[in-house]
């Protein structure tokens, strides 16, 4: 049991510093954004018990090697309290992992418009903020064409500062941040930020046969 316990501890070790860099990846969305006050209450909850049993078993493996390394017996008390350690700080890290946010890194945080259809019926349309907050945020028209059916998605030129979405926004009933309309070119159409959206008023240009979007002057 000697070999094997110093085996199962290094391999704890390398799972509980594996919970603790993926806490850190998604508490911050791989550094997409700052960490703030819910995230720092989240840091004492999980992260700090995980980081202080890893510095606990990083120093007995350091300075207690000679100590894993004799324990044997099938029952003995030594042994069994090494074995509950580590049952203890395997399932404390696998909580630590499964409570990690992946929503603005492994997966996109959005924030949907309204569903809407231009005045000419060929398209419905909405838009979509997505990862606000954050450095990587973006927004993008969503389309889709009522007669074929085909969607598409089309990213707009808008800093990640002008994607902030507050409270403010939600009226109700609900007011469409965007809207597009028709012009005098078949596939040419013009999304305009409504009212409702609080943080810039732009106009895009967007090009339904290439599927790419202009801001406008």
């Amino acid at each position: 049991m000697d070999t094997i316990t110093l085996i199962l501890w290094i391999a704890t070790i390398a799972i509980l510093v594996f919970s603790l860099l993926w806490f850190l990846f998604g508490t911050t969305a791989l550094f997409q954004h700052a960490i703030d006050l819910e995230t720092t209450v989240l840091y004492g909850i999980f992260w700090m018990p995980v980081l202080i049993l890893t510095l606990a078993l990083i120093l007995v493996l350091v300075f207690k090697q000679e100590w894993l390394l004799s324990i044997s017996g099938a029952a003995s008390m030594q042994r069994i309290v090494a074995l509950l350690l580590l049952l203890v700080a395997i399932s404390t890290a696998v909580y630590s992992i499964h409570q990690t946010p992946t929503a603005g890194w492994l997966n996109e945080r959005v924030e949907i418009d309204v569903i809407q259809t231009t005045s000419d019926e060929n398209f419905e349309y909405w838009v979509e903020v997505i990862n606000q907050f954050q450095k990587n945020a973006y927004i993008r028209l969503c389309i889709k064409n009522t007669t074929t059916g085909e969607t598409a998605k089309i990213r707009l030129d808008v800093q990640p500062e002008d994607t902030i979405i507050t409270s403010a926004y939600y009226t109700y009933p609900r007011r469409a941040w965007f809207e597009m309309n028709p012009t005098s070119q078949s596939d040419i159409y013009i999304l305009s930020t409504t009212s409702f959206y609080l943080t810039i008023q732009e106009s895009f240009e967007i090009d339904m046969y290439t599927k790419t979007s202009t801001k406008m002057k």
